[in-house]
């Protein structure tokens, strides 16, 4: 005999072998799994540069909107009001804080940092230490000293208001795109627990190492008047603006 089933007061009789394929399809019903849930998606603008790079509209930023402040290879970001309590920005001393290495005047060579020194060689940041490919996905990644450098080459740049916002306007000069920039707010750093020159300037990571000791990483810095493509100390604070091919 099979298994009896009653359904709105019917008694149904199911031999075992529908029985089995019945608590087969409700198993697989249950174990259906749920559906991904879509990327995040952010904007870019094509400035029409040699090169086919495609620059994001946006810095990275937390999930109520804030500006973060990341070290050179540091993947975690900071807000303002972390700057000093969570987050120190700092090399040396009791706050201390760079992931990457800490100063140490006894290390000639590598000058205490463990990782993109003078012993790996290493000069362009891994995907796993790029702060836009692991927070916003492997189609991301932070911009390189040459594209920062292809950016203010073929650019017009201003320092302007833009939704409120003072900062640097960076205009395509490149034929058939010259309606198209990107704005970059002027968010100013993080160095020592303190956030300093909002408003008055900004920095922006690059994924390469300085040109001056490993002790540096290169980085876009602009203000009222000027722009341009320099060295600063890697546990700086500074904005980071990905990019895309």
């Amino acid at each position: 005999m099979g298994t009896l089933l009653k359904i709105n007061g019917r008694v149904f009789e199911i031999n075992n072998r529908e029985n089995e394929i019945m608590k087969g399809w409700r198993k697989k019903r249950r174990m259906k799994p749920k559906p991904e849930p879509e990327p995040e998606q952010h904007e870019y603008v094509d400035l029409g540069l040699p090169s086919g790079t495609l620059w994001a509209t946006e810095n990275i930023k937390d999930a109520e909107g804030n500006e973060l402040y990341f070290a050179w290879g540091e993947t975690q970001g900071y807000a303002s009001g972390k700057v000093g309590t969570d987050k120190y920005f700092a090399w040396d001393g009791d706050h201390a804080d760079y992931e990457l290495g800490k100063y140490n005047t006894g290390d000639s060579t590598n000058y205490g940092m463990t990782e993109y020194n003078n012993t790996d060689k290493k000069t362009v940041l891994d995907p796993e230490d790029d702060a836009a490919t692991v927070n916003w996905g492997e189609e991301w990644r932070m911009p390189t000293e040459e594209e920062f450098n292809e950016l203010t080459a073929k650019t017009e740049y201003e320092w302007t208001t833009f939704n409120g916002v003072q900062g640097g306007k960076f205009t395509s000069t490149v034929e058939g795109y010259t309606d198209k920039f990107l704005f970059f707010p002027a968010v100013g750093s993080a160095a020592g627990g303190e956030v300093g020159d909002v408003g008055g300037g900004g920095d922006y990571w690059s994924a390469s190492l300085g040109s001056k000791g490993v002790s540096s990483a290169w980085r876009l810095n602009f203000l009222d008047g000027s722009r341009g493509v320099d060295n600063d100390v890697r546990y700086y604070g500074f904005a980071v603006r990905p990019v895309r091919l």
